[in-house]
Order: C-alpha cells, then structure tokens, then sequence
C-alpha cells in the first residue's frame, strides 16, 4: 500500500472576473493543471501476470480477475485538501492495444447506472447476480457463456469492493499520521465512508458523490480511458442534495465544495486530456415529463464556471419549457470564458430516440457520451460503429468522379460506377454517387461488425457489464448484446463542403455549361493549379450550404435523407439498428489532409466542413441564415445526434439585448426542428495572439469540437481551424 500526500505547487490564476474559489479547491485545481499527478504504476505487468495465473480460464472471467488484481495491487493515494478519494494510479491496457490491433471496436463510450450502485450497493448487485446462477446448467452447451458471464460480473463487482476497502484502510492509515485534527476528522470520515459505500447503499450526498466516484474508478481501472461519461447526475444526485438540506446536514456552500472536488477529480482522472470525454448531462426533461433543472443543475453549472475547463464537458439538455433564466445563466458562463456550452433540444431528440422503438420514458432519460451521441442511461450501448463509423461525403463525391478511384492519388477505392465523360445529366452524377456511397455504407457495417467480434472474444467487460440493464437478465457480457438497446453509431462529416461541390458542378457544369465534366475533373486533380481566379470565382458565385439557398440546401438534404435510406438497410451484430448522426469531432480536419480538391474551390489537404456547419469562410448571411440551412434537414430519426457550431464576438453577449437575442436564436433553431448547438465566443484577433502569445493565454477556453478545451494546447492544424470558423458580431 503506498499512501502519500502532495504539497503545495506553483498557482494558477484565473482571468479577473469577480469570482474567487474556495480556498481547498484553489489548491487542488492548482495541483491538476500543475500536472501533479503522482507516479503512475504498470498496470501491463498486473494484467499480464493475472492472465498467465488464470490462463484455462475462459476469457471474460480472466479479464474480471485481471481487475481484482489490479485493484488490490495499484497505488492507493490520497493527497492534502481531498475530499474525494481515489485516483488511476496505473496505466496500460495490453489487452485493449491487442483486440485494437485486431479490429476492435473501440473502448469506451457509455454510462453506467450509477444510480443502482449508489441506491441499492454492490453487495445487492453481487446478491441479484448469485441469484441468477441456479438458472442454468453448467452442462448444457447453451448455458456456458451465461455462466461465464455472470460469474466474471460478479468478481468484478467484488473488485470495486476490495479498491473501497483499500481506500478506508489508507484513509485510516494516513489519519494516524495527523496532527492536524480537522484534517484527521475528515480523513476518518472519508474511512468511514468507504467502509460503507459503494458496497452498502448512500445515505448522504457525500455518501453518494464518494460511491459514484469509486465506481467510475473501477471502471476506468477496467477498460482504457475513452469516454466513459457520467449519466444525469444531477437528477440522481439530488435527492441526497434534498434530503441533507432538509436535515441540516449540509449547506449549499458545502455542496458546491464537494462537486469542485468531484470536477477536479474527474479532470486528474484523464491527466488533463479533455477530449476523452468524461461528459456530464444536466437539465432538461424528467421521465415523467417535468422540468429537471433544479438547485443541483445550478450548483454542477456553477461548479464548471468557477473551475473553467477542470472537469467534465457539460451538456444542457434543454425544452421547450426550459425557462430564459436558466439558458441565461448557461450564456453568461460564455461571456465570461470559463467554458463553451453545447445545449440539447429535448424536443426533437426525445423523438428521434422513440423512432429507434425506444420507449418515452427511457427516450426522456437520454444522456450524452463523448462529444455528442446520446445514450439512454444505464441501458444502452450505442457506441460500436466507432471509427469504421465516421463517413464523408464528401469522400464519395470524389470518387464518383473518378469512377471508384481518389483524384490526387488514382487508387481506387470504391467501385467503378461509370466514366464521367458518360455522364449527360446531373442527376447521372447524383447517381454515380449514391452508389459510391452504398458500396461505402456497407463496407463500414462490414468493419463495425467484424470489430465487434473482435470485442466480444477479446475484451470484454464484466465490471461494465453488471452495470448495464440487460447484461444480469440476459447473462450475457454488453458486448454480446446484454444491454436492452444495442445500436450502433454513424457519424458522417463534410455536408457543407459537398452540397456547395454539387452545388457547383450543377451549376457551371450542367447548368451554364462553361466547361465538360471531364474538364473540371481534370481542374481538380490538378488542384485548381493555374486557376486561381476561376477558384475565386465558385468560391464568390457558387450558392453555399448555411445560407438559407434553397438551390444548395436541397441538395444537402436530399443526401442526408438518401445516406439516412442507406444506413436503415442494415443491423449490426447485437441486433440492433445502425444510427445516424451529423458531426466530425476532428475527421474533417484529418480526412481533409487525404481528400483531393474539391469543386467549392477548396485545395487538396484543406480542411472539409464542420459536422452540420458551413464550409468555413462561406457562412456570409449570419446565424439566422446558418441555423435556416441546418433545420431543413430532418432530424426525426437523428438518433445519433446533429450538432452545428455557431461561434460569436464576445461584445454580442455584452449586453441584455444581446443576450436576449441569442436566447431567441437557440430557441428558434429548436423550435424548426434543430437538435444539438455547439456555442463559442472569442475573437480572432484573440485566437492569432494565443498563437504568437501562449505564454499570455493560458486560460483561454474555446469550443474545439464536442468539448471545450484550452486554445493553446491544441496542435495547429486545429487552432487555425479556429481561427477560421465565422465569428459572428450579429444575430
């Protein structure tokens, strides 16, 4: 057992703006972005050793003995101020770096239902598992996966047990050595506490913020950090919140306290790395269809804006009867630069959650995971398309013009769907590319499925798996389909930077016939060389997705609506639907560095547009015109989330007017249909002083995709994507 205790570091002074912290949480958020993290063990070696011990044992009992022995062996630390113990004190996950190598889908991505954990304890979780074994037999061929599933669930259980107990002892221990009795108080309590929970159901709000935080730990200890998200926790929290506050147990201050301890730990958790998501859902609709903002929305919104970007990315879920002064408050974090909101239409994704045959109950019960998907709760797995699941449009427009082969490249990568020069009309291009992207459909269903056999056999996951509904009744692990909904995510990118290249080649091509199809084809793999002022000309003349251009934005939506045809024909491996969403997090950027040039008079390697955004630069007639543009498409059965990012100039938020006008915009956007905003605002010149200027810009949080994060720790192709994106002065 190793117990140490960390001292004082270098401060971190936040912009000027009227707020101070409590004196704790200023030395524990000083001590994370000092990047104190304490040595990290080899988790590897633990795993390794585990595996050779119990090598006749089937596969996902090994795994679930693997984390008893990593969580009776890592470090156990506990560090001056904490009131939230527990840390990831090793790293290394071989078995993941292996199934990985082999097609896995990725790891991560879900939410657990943590309201059983901290509600009914893990001891009662263990007990409802034993129960289930009578029912099958051991002898009987059909039986012994289900076997092997509910016993791996259950040592796994017993792992987040034995990592509290590690925990108490330590608090214990480190108590003895005190000799500041306040301090030695709060570390026997915090001993006590653990001896209770997360075995034993919470009482207390502290009680239950400290059994939530162990049980996420145990998780993350399980499988590799990517996302693992937190769940509505101020809808399940807040019944303790209440019931403290009705007792006088608690204050609000201390309540505040408390979740700045549980932010900080949850930024440590990823050692700073904000784009694995640990995402935080507030607000928005209760299942039984009242308004979920309460105090507790207001303390988690508060606890985000006092500490900036340490801790989760927050998502706002947000209705129609959410009231002005809670979106207010949300804009005002904005305006001061403590964090970059994203808000979700309750409206509109409620529905298209009931559209997947989920019923509204457990639709109104969604949460985020990672930058965007919803998830319902404790339920679903929604995740596995990962990486095969991201799709360009953009990319099968291209090689509809190279009849399946890449223009800057010549490689073919789709499959031959006729000679452009064959090509008489527009809509025989349409064509040609709609079954580029079938043929790019199914080829990503095909990885997608095979990935997730490679999961299922390779890695997976018990812990997680008693902590989804479904896995216990079914005995079955979440990977094989235990969880009651199964889908699986596409995510397709580059809308704008197509429907402005169709838009184009309609237009000057078939329109106006200025030159053969052949012809511009010929322009583009050439990128545009010798043509600058042609270039000039579609990028000045062409219409351009989020304009409100009827020309452009139909046929935007007629390729939402013919990819959303596509991705209906097929299931993945669990039974389950594929889903669609709009949005990039980064593959516009990085599938851009590959994508030949394009017809809106983009260059080769030049970035491609923004999940459901205009082509950066194109976005000429101001938001209202943006949000037009994004509404048309039909976002019903979006299951997997849209998102459009609008960034703003600060002195729009200035002032009440301009607050006001803001809250119209979001409203209006969610009332035509609209089903996620991404929000922003800063300056360019700001942005380009960060670049010459780090050193004076530490503090400065912008919207990077699906998270907010520090502009400069963003590498730079990202930061002069920022830099580019419309900044909006008007509404």
């Amino acid at each position: 057992m190793s117990v140490t205790s960390e001292s004082e570091c270098r401060r971190h002074d936040l912009p000027a703006d009227g707020m101070g912290l409590m004196s704790r949480i200023e030395r524990l958020r000083d001590r994370a972005l000092n990047k104190d993290w304490g040595e990290v063990g080899d988790r590897c070696a633990i795993v390794q050793a585990s595996f050779e011990e119990h090598r006749a044992q089937p596969r996902k009992v090994q795994i679930a003995l693997a984390l008893q022995a990593v969580c009776e062996q890592m470090p156990v630390r506990i560090a001056e101020d904490e009131l939230i113990i527990g840390k990831r004190t090793v790293y290394g996950w071989p078995e993941h770096d292996e199934a990985q190598a082999a097609g896995s889908a990725e790891p991560g991505y879900m939410i657990a239902d943590y309201p059983r954990v901290i509600n009914a304890g893990f001891l009662a979780i263990i007990d409802d598992l034993k129960q289930r074994l009578p029912d099958y037999d051991e002898a009987d061929p059909e039986h012994i996966q289900h076997i092997d599933s509910l016993n791996s669930m259950v040592f796994s259980c017993e792992a987040a047990l034995r990592l509290a107990e590690r925990h108490a002892d330590a608090a214990e221990e480190l108590a003895a050595q005190q000799c500041d009795e306040a301090r030695k108080a709060e570390l026997l309590e915090l001993a006590r506490i653990c001896r209770k929970v997360p075995a034993h159901p919470a009482e207390t709000f502290h009680e239950a913020l400290q059994s939530f935080w162990l049980t996420h730990l145990a998780i993350y200890v399980e499988c590799e950090s990517v996302a693992f998200s937190l769940g509505r926790m101020d809808q399940y929290l807040h019944p303790f919140y209440q019931a403290d506050i009705a007792a006088g147990r608690i204050t609000r201050e201390r309540a505040l306290e408390l979740i700045e301890c549980l932010w900080i730990k949850i930024y440590e958790n990823v050692h700073g790395a904000i784009g694995h998501v640990q995402t935080v859902t507030v607000g928005g609709i209760t299942p039984d269809g009242r308004d979920g903002v309460n105090e507790l929305t207001y303390i988690m919104q508060q606890a985000s804006r006092e500490l900036q970007n340490v801790g989760p990315s927050v998502a706002s879920r947000i209705y129609s009867g959410t009231p002005d002064q809670y979106l207010k408050y949300i804009l005002e974090t904005m305006r001061m630069g403590r964090y970059m909101p994203q808000v979700y239409n309750d409206d509109q994704m409620v529905p298209a959650l009931q559209s997947k045959a989920i019923p509204l109950q457990d639709a109104r019960d969604y949460g985020l995971i990672g930058c965007h998907e919803p998830t319902i709760c404790g339920k679903g797995y929604f995740r596995s398309a990962s990486w095969p699941g991201y799709v360009c449009f953009q990319e099968w427009l291209e090689l509809a013009l190279g009849d399946g082969r890449k223009l800057d490249t010549g490689q073919q990568h789709g499959p031959q769907t006729g000679d452009p020069a064959d090509f008489d009309t527009f809509d025989d291009l349409y064509s040609a590319f709609l079954a580029q992207m079938a043929h790019g459909v199914r080829r990503s269903v095909i990885k997608a499925n095979r990935g997730e056999i490679v999961k299922w056999t390779m890695t997976p996951r018990p812990m997680m798996s008693a902590l989804i509904s479904g896995c216990a009744e079914k005995a079955m692990d979440f990977s094989e389909g235990g969880a009651i909904y199964n889908m699986s995510g596409f995510q397709a990118f580059g809308i704008g930077t197509c429907a402005d290249s169709l838009a184009a080649i309609r237009k000057f091509v078939f329109e106006e016939k200025q030159f053969s199809l052949p012809e511009f084809i010929e322009i583009l793999r050439n990128n545009w060389e010798g043509q600058e002022q042609l270039r000039t000309r579609m990028k000045r003349l062409a219409p351009h997705w989020g304009n409100d251009d009827d020309d452009v934005d139909r046929l935007g939506v007629r390729t939402v609506k013919a990819l959303e045809e596509q991705i209906n024909r097929h299931q993945n491996i669990r039974g389950g639907p594929f889903i669609l969403g709009l949005w990039s997090f980064w593959q516009h950027v990085a599938v851009g560095q590959h994508t030949a040039a394009s017809a809106d008079g983009r260059k080769h390697g030049e970035m491609l547009s923004h999940s459901m955004d205009p082509t950066a630069g194109c976005g000429l007639r101001g938001p209202t015109a943006a949000i037009r543009s994004a509404a048309k498409i039909d976002t019903s059965e979006l299951a997997n989330g849209g998102s459009l990012l609008l960034e703003f100039q600060p002195k729009l938020l200035g002032s009440e007017a301009g607050m006001n006008a803001l809250i119209t915009l979001i409203r209006t956007y969610f009332a035509l249909g609209g089903i996620q905003l991404q929000l922003s605002a800063v300056t360019p010149e700001m942005l380009e002083d960060a670049v010459a200027h780090p050193e004076c810009h530490r503090h400065l949080v912008v919207r990077v995709a699906g998270y907010s994060d520090y502009f400069t720790c963003q590498p730079p192709d990202r930061q002069a994507y920022i830099i580019k994106r419309e900044k909006y002065g008007t509404v």
